[in-house]
């Protein structure tokens, strides 16, 4: 049975209290030097079209791996491959969408200072919970919604300037992307995206998970980093809900909690029964309908803290490395 809160003033308090009991608070960076993101969309339309060849090899010899990654895997043609820049490049060059785009919609990123500066910052945080890691480079590109965000290693990334436009944009249609997954697609994600990408890829073991449990703990190391990565007033952007669906999960941790274990979802493996839970959807099966989708990973934030208030002598690099989802949770005694 879930039961809802719905008093404006203690909405209110509670949001304070969470923002100034934030664990993003608890780290503090200072005067942090903005590493510039690669513009590479730019330097393409700088390319020579009628004599693409010169300008094509000065980028690869600058950039070889992003340029590699880019041409023969990102932008090719999948279904008839090619491996000459030149001709991949022309049928870039010349696709209308990339044309409408650079001209209409891709001048609203000009600048990206603001996104550099959190960006820089948020590594120098990262770094905080597991010192030696270094910022990877940032390549701005076009992909004609192929993909978001990509890595091509682990200090390189590459992110899809026309997949943060904003929800309800023409090109956005609900038959591919969901108004529940356009609710993402815009510039305040552009940062978070790389910092799940850069989470998922190059920190978290990539131990395939088969239960809900193990779902749900993989996210929670992911949504255990980015609380300390972004502000509290951006929390939303950790879990990818609208306002309202993460607070239906703060007032509700306990009834969801119940219903994964009363619903016998915790150790199912069966990815058509709990795909809803763990992979963004409008809402959670059997759940009210102001729940979200991939509640697991609200929950699985809430078991890790839970992990390490209790554990404070393992380290964020072991906890990270800990693939037994079952121990965590033991060892958690995660009560909501």
């Amino acid at each position: 049975m879930f039961k809802f809160s719905c008093i404006l003033s203690i909405s209110i308090l509670l949001f304070v209290s969470c923002t100034q009991d934030s664990p993003y608070n608890k780290l503090t960076v200072k005067d942090v030097p903005v590493k510039s993101w690669v513009r590479y969309e730019k330097m393409l339309d700088n390319v020579d079209t009628l004599s693409p060849e010169a300008g094509l090899r000065e980028l690869e010899l600058k950039y070889p791996e992003f340029t590699t990654i880019y041409f023969l895997r990102v932008i090719n043609d999948s279904y008839n491959p090619d491996t000459n820049y030149a001709k991949i490049f022309g049928m870039y060059r010349k696709s209308p969408v990339l044309l409408d785009l650079q001209k209409n919609f891709i001048p609203q990123f000009n600048a990206l200072d603001k996104e550099e500066k959190e960006y820089s910052e948020s590594f120098e945080r990262l770094r905080q919970l597991l010192p030696g890691i270094k910022t990877p480079d940032v390549f701005t590109c076009l992909t004609e919604f192929g993909i978001s965000v990509f890595s091509t290693s682990d200090t390189v990334m590459g992110i899809s300037l026309e997949m943060y436009l904003g929800k309800g944009n023409k090109y956005y249609s609900t038959e591919i992307w969901p108004m529940y997954i356009q609710r993402s697609m815009n510039r305040d994600n552009i940062v978070s995206n790389l910092l799940k990408n850069y989470i998922r890829n190059s920190i978290l073991p990539q131990k395939e998970p088969g239960t809900l449990l193990e779902h749900m703990i993989q996210q929670g190391k992911e949504v255990y980093l980015l609380r300390r990565l972004i502000k509290p007033e951006k929390d939303t952007l950790i879990y990818d809900y609208s306002a309202d669906q993460l607070e239906f999960c703060r007032e509700n941790e306990k009834s969801m909690w119940s219903f994964f274990l009363s619903e016998k979802l915790v150790y199912n493996s069966h990815l058509k029964e709990i795909q809803k839970y763990i992979d963004p959807a409008p809402t959670s099966p059997g759940m009210p309908p102001a729940s979200p989708g991939r509640t697991t990973a609200y929950i699985g934030g809430q078991i890790l803290e839970a992990y390490m208030k209790r554990h404070p002598e393992i380290s964020v690099k072991d906890m990270i490395r800990n693939t037994n989802a079952q121990k965590i949770l033991e060892d958690a005694k995660y009560k909501p």
